[in-house]
């Protein structure tokens, strides 16, 4: 979007989900008791007040100093799902905070395991503004609420999330396998799903990505699970050049839909996306076509 002094203000925001599996069964497990309060409260409440808090210790001891860590907000709870999103300048900072997301998330469902019958896991997604999606200000509070299709796609992909398997967004995959990325995460990609609404309703791919360290995953899973079933075959693991062949590819057969790579600056723009900024910043100067800063941007 355009500020008022007439400079782009053009950002990549990182969002974390956070879900507890089996809620509802737990909920539902004393059906025979009217507590007050209810018996299960004690569990959300603890989730979240303190996962917010393991992660931002572990991003701070993987950079010895809280400056990355303070980029992390809470943006939403949804039932028993909290939803946090950083801005993030570069490849480096989303690497961090991933590996920070990985392991607060693999600790806290080890801890959650011993006291409940209920598990923890993850989904991450990356979303590019304000091309594509648009913040808003819904009801003047001052708190950002974020709107776009690239939100409409890490909310359906978390449905692919399970405990100990982290799912990442296509956009979100690319980032980390790059080669400046520093670090090595281990990339599965077990299969396709049809995403409502997404990709013109072809196939998106389901990445899961853990640091190295799998965690706990049931044994049933494996053979039950189609994509744990796939994580445990020869070729779902992808190297850092495999994962970016693959998107390569997905792209190409896409092309229709334009999906160019994540971005953290103007500088780094596509030209088509180059454009349309070239085309709102003369529309700003134009005292008869005034700019409406909050809108999204049309990219046809």
């Amino acid at each position: 979007m355009l500020r008022p002094d007439g400079s782009w203000d053009c950002q990549l925001r990182l969002f974390l989900s956070v879900d507890i599996a089996g809620s509802t069964k737990y909920k539902n497990s004393r059906l025979d008791s009217d507590d007050y309060p209810p018996f299960w409260k004690d569990l959300f409440f603890k989730l979240y007040q303190e996962f917010h808090s393991l992660l931002i210790s572990y991003i701070s001891q993987a950079r010895r100093d809280h400056t990355l860590a303070r980029k992390i907000e809470s943006w939403k709870t949804i039932g028993d799902e909290i939803v946090f999103s950083a801005r993030v300048a570069d490849e480096t900072e989303v690497y961090d905070i991933i590996s920070g997301f990985l392991k607060a998330l693999r600790d806290y469902d080890t801890e959650v395991m011993g006291y409940y019958p209920v598990r923890i896991k993850g989904s991450a997604w990356t979303a590019g503004f304000p091309i594509r999606n648009c913040i808003v200000v819904p009801f003047g509070n001052g708190i950002n609420d974020y709107l776009g299709p690239d939100i409409d796609i890490g909310f359906r992909l978390g449905k692919h999330s399970m405990p100990s398997r982290t799912v990442v967004s296509l956009d979100l995959a690319d980032i980390l396998s790059r080669e400046r990325t520093p670090g090595s995460l281990n990339f599965h990609h077990v299969g396709w799903s049809v995403l409502k609404g997404v990709f013109d309703d072809q196939p998106y791919p389901v990445i899961w990505i853990n640091d190295g360290n799998e965690g706990i995953i049931p044994p049933w899973d494996r053979d039950e699970d189609p994509f744990t079933k796939k994580m445990s075959e020869k070729g779902s693991a992808k190297t850092k050049q495999g994962m970016q062949e693959l998107i390569a590819d997905i792209r190409r057969s896409l092309r229709h839909l334009r999906l160019f790579p994540p971005y953290f600056s103007a500088d780094d723009m596509p030209c088509h996306h180059k454009s349309i900024v070239e085309n709102e910043m003369k529309k700003s100067k134009c005292p008869d076509e005034p700019i409406d800063i909050d809108r999204p941007l049309d990219l046809d």
